[in-house]
């Protein structure tokens, strides 16, 4: 991925070749190939960070009315992209045993809040596909990326599940954003090349 979508294109079309039907070479490949049956989910790389956006204003507004019912959408969010950084040591493959969050919630009894905060397992557990964007040499420290530019550092895609653990994330997101209540697991539930690569 760091070498660039030069060699990504350049890779892609010889492993197509290698395994077009009557490829001169196809004896070549049958050592590496295993039946879908037979194939153990990876994680396609380490993944070193991620950042998750609100997708379109819809998605920030329906998000913050869990936490701000009166006032949804920030103003920030028609100015600047919106995200969390997320734990890229919960990135898990597919099929990796999801274990309930445990933390600190404020229990709402009656529409009021109790005296001091309980520690357990979430009670209000979120579940969301995403679109995840595998990026390939990326940049220096603070030099920007041109819009124009952003397709040749796009080296693929991936689905995967997020979670959020809503009531302990109400409680620990203010001021900075949630700790422990957010996380992904499931980055590898499928892997998709970069369109046009």
């Amino acid at each position: 991925m760091a070498l660039g979508r030069e060699y990504w294109v350049a890779l892609r079309l010889d492993l197509s070749r290698l395994l077009r039907e009557g490829a001169s070479r196809q004896g070549d490949t049958a050592a590496g190939l295993v039946l879908m049956s037979d194939a153990e989910m990876l994680l396609p790389a380490q993944i070193g960070d991620f950042t998750d956006f609100y997708s379109s204003i819809h998605h920030a507004t329906n998000a913050g009315s869990l936490f701000r019912p009166d006032n949804p959408l920030l103003p920030n969010y028609r100015w600047v992209p919106i995200a969390y950084h997320g734990r890229s040591s919960s990135v898990k493959v597919s099929g990796t045993p999801l274990r309930r969050p445990l933390g600190q919630s404020m229990p709402n009894v009656a529409g009021k809040d109790s005296a001091a905060p309980i520690f357990g397992p979430t009670k209000r557990l979120d579940i969301e596909l995403e679109l995840g964007c595998y990026i390939g040499p990326g940049n220096a420290l603070g030099e920007p990326i041109a819009l124009a530019d952003a397709e040749a550092h796009l080296f693929g895609l991936s689905l995967l599940n997020d979670w959020s653990a809503r009531d302990i994330q109400a409680w620990e997101y203010q001021p900075l954003g949630p700790f422990l209540a957010y996380s992904t697991i499931g980055a590898a539930l499928y892997s998709l090349a970069a369109a046009g690569a």
